[in-house]
Formats: C-alpha cells, sequence, structure tokens
C-alpha cells in the first residue's frame, strides 16, 4: 500500500508539472535597479515590486488590455522605474493560459528582453540572473554564462544561445559603432565603445517554446 500510494504521489506531481506552461528554470529573472522582473511572474507582480509600467519613449502609462482565452502577446510591455522618462531598455511578452480571458497585468511573462543597445551610463544597473551585460564583449559573454552554470553555444558571429530547463538564452552582438558612450549622471560605468570590437546588443530569456497553448 504505501508503494501505491508514493507512486500516485509521484504522478501527481508529475501531472501537476505537465499541466504548468513551463517546468525547471521558470524563475530566471532580471531585476531593474533591484527590483525583479520574473519569467512566468504577472506584470502585476512586477508593479508590486516596485516596477512602472512606460510607453517606448519612457513615459509611464497604464494598460486597459485584454488578452483572450489561451491567447499570446506580442505586444512589448515595458517596464521600468520612477527615474524615467527614458527610454526604457527592458520590455516582455505575456500569455495568457487560462479558458476565459484576462486583463494583461494578471497574465504571465513569457520572455523578457533587455536591449543594451537602448541602454547608457546614465540609465539604472540592469542584471540578467545576476549578470551585468552593460559594456560587455564577446570575449566576456561565454564565460559569464559559463559561471551561472549555463552551456553556451555560439550560433554565428553575433549570436550565442544557451538553454536552462525550459528557460532559452538569446543574446545578440553587434559592433560599438552603435553605441553611445556620453553621459551626464553616470549611474553604472562610462564604456568607451571601440567601433570594431562586438558588444552585446540585446538579451532575451524566454520560455516560449516550452509553452502549450492551442490558439483559438
Amino acid at each position: 500500500m504505501k508503494k501505491i500510494s508514493t507512486l500516485i504521489c509521484l504522478c501527481t506531481a508529475v501531472l501537476l508539472c505537465l499541466s504548468l506552461t513551463a517546468c525547471g528554470d521558470t524563475k530566471t529573472s532580471i531585476t531593474i535597479d533591484g527590483k525583479e522582473v520574473a519569467l512566468n511572474a504577472t506584470i502585476q507582480e512586477c508593479l508590486d515590486n516596485g516596477l512602472v509600467i512606460t510607453d517606448v519613449s519612457g513615459f509611464e502609462t497604464t494598460l486597459t488590455q485584454e488578452l483572450r482565452a489561451r491567447e499570446v502577446s506580442y505586444d512589448g510591455i515595458y517596464l521600468g522605474n520612477n527615474q524615467y522618462p527614458q527610454r526604457c531598455p527592458v520590455y516582455v511578452h505575456c500569455y495568457n493560459k487560462k479558458d476565459t480571458p484576462q486583463d494583461i497585468k494578471e497574465c504571465k511573462i513569457m520572455d523578457i528582453h533587455y536591449s543594451a543597445r537602448f541602454d547608457s551610463a546614465d540609465l539604472v544597473p540592469v542584471l540578467v540572473k545576476g549578470i551585468d551585460f552593460w559594456g560587455m564583449t564577446e570575449d566576456e559573454v561565454i564565460p559569464a554564462l559559463e559561471a551561472q552554470g549555463l552551456k553556451p553555444e555560439k550560433v554565428h558571429d553575433t549570436l550565442i544561445r544557451a538553454r536552462s530547463g525550459n528557460v532559452t538564452w538569446s543574446i545578440e552582438l553587434e559592433k560599438g559603432l552603435y553605441f553611445n558612450s556620453d553621459s551626464k549622471n553616470p549611474l553604472k560605468p562610462v564604456i568607451e565603445f571601440d567601433s570594431d570590437t562586438l558588444y552585446v546588443s540585446d538579451v532575451e530569456i524566454s520560455i516560449r517554446s516550452s509553452l502549450n497553448i492551442t490558439f483559438k
């Protein structure tokens, strides 16, 4: 009887895990000035953590959008803190796993994007699972990911990918020609970007590939 009970418990745990949108490393997060944005968290949880929703230019705004049942939204929701208005370097995409419509603030985050190309020394620190990608060169990326227990793979000259559980990492690189190192009130290191050196331009962490959503 004890073995049967144990087996039932194990089966229940497996089914519960499969019923979720993503198991494994779903709490991978970034922090904006120490305030967390986590995969599989809701937008409301980000607001409760002290962040605000902004438009693409960085001006604080509110959301009235609703997602339909089992819908994924690719409309970027920009997040920041009360330092803005300045162009926000962080945005997320959400999904609604439920079979009924849901306010987007209660929907869950399926991917988080950090655009270093739109960041600057004057903006607050952004850390992706503890990694500071601001001004990071191509040669520094793989060791930084390996230090987090990841096994990065260079897909081509300007793209590095890694996977941890159900979380996929994508790191894009661009030459420093695209970056602006001017600073009036630095909150993090001022970097003189070299036009011949590849730097991190965009970072995405995502559980998108593990979602089991049937579109209606």
